[in-house]
């Protein structure tokens, strides 16, 4: 019982103090779309091979909240699902998520990773982790 009201005190006391990083302060704002953070090689297509490629633009899209006066704000990088074969940093899933946070004082940023992969093949599968992990990893080289 002892255990019940203190939870249901502390929730309570929160409600009247907003919480910077958990509670919505801000309005959301897509301060950059399709910024190109990287040009890398892709795949023309899955079953073609790993050899025939195409130059490849990488973009994402940076949320930042509006009003915030803060010079350092944490920042998360998003990447879509869709298992290596399909997705995008536009999927609803990924702008919802990117807006909720925004609005509680983080800069987000939703990447495009290269995808493409052969689902019968252990190989292209591995290739295409790997490229997504080069991808990531140049998201965050140009982000610092």
């Amino acid at each position: 019982m002892f255990r019940f009201l203190v939870l249901v005190g502390l929730l309570s006391l929160s409600s009247f103090a907003q919480n910077r990083y958990v509670d919505s302060l801000f309005q959301c704002e897509l301060s950059h779309a399709n910024l190109t953070y990287a040009t890398a090689p892709a795949l023309n297509s899955p079953y073609a091979g790993e050899s025939v490629t195409h130059s490849e633009n990488l973009k994402m899209d940076i949320y930042e909240p509006m009003g915030d006066t803060l010079a350092y704000r944490p920042l998360l990088i998003v990447a879509h699902g869709g298992a290596f074969v399909s997705g995008t940093k536009e999927n609803e899933d990924m702008v919802a998520f990117c807006q909720l946070f925004a609005k509680r004082g983080y800069i987000t940023a939703s990447i495009e990773y290269r995808i493409g992969m052969n689902p019968a093949s252990k190989i292209s599968a591995e290739r295409a982790v790997y490229r997504a992990i080069q991808d990531g990893r140049a998201a965050i080289r140009f982000l610092k």
